[in-house]
């Protein structure tokens, strides 16, 4: 793992711009149920189409936001990922090749260069997609903790402004 991170470090621009992306675009999930609500609310409440508008630039604003920054964290984290196994392949080829011929006679090239294809390619999928869950649940706990915090500091607010 110390290895991995190592050869990640030359990415971590990329990576903490990926992180960014994904709490942008956790955000935009949590905040989508409240914008669909008001939706509902501007139909019910009838205050004009110049209301209804606002409520459905909102709604779509959140909705394209959330996609871009989903995308934008994808393709980064992708990239990232293919980045790693550049790495990780050039190392082993050059640890393949620098080996005694002894090596090449006891073991078969192309198994070797399939092992090595497969390999690699295994770590990219698992290394990208465990990053970018564990990433998104770390992510998903702060921004709800953060609008739990917000709306029940709102709530006592309200309830403190009523009494008095």
């Amino acid at each position: 793992l110390t290895r991995l991170l190592a050869l990640a470090r030359r990415d971590a621009c990329l990576i903490g711009i990926g992180i960014g992306m994904l709490m942008l675009s956790t955000m935009a999930n949590l905040v989508l149920p409240q914008v669909a609500g008001n939706i509902v609310d501007a139909i019910s409440d009838k205050k004009g189409d110049h209301h209804m508008n606002i409520v459905i630039r909102n709604f779509l604003f959140v909705v394209v936001a959330g996609a871009v920054t989903t995308s934008i964290r994808n393709y980064l984290f992708t990239l990232v990922g293919q980045r790693l196994v550049y790495s990780l392949r050039s190392q082993l080829y050059k640890a393949i090749i620098s080996q005694e011929t002894a090596f090449f006679d006891e073991s078969k090239t192309g198994e070797l260069l399939n092992r090595l294809s497969n390999d690699t390619q295994v770590m990219q999928s698992s290394i990208t997609q465990n990053i970018s869950m564990c990433v998104l649940l770390l992510s998903c706990a702060y921004v709800r903790l953060a609008c739990t915090l917000i709306l029940t500091s709102g709530s006592r607010l309200l309830a403190n402004s009523a009494c008095h």
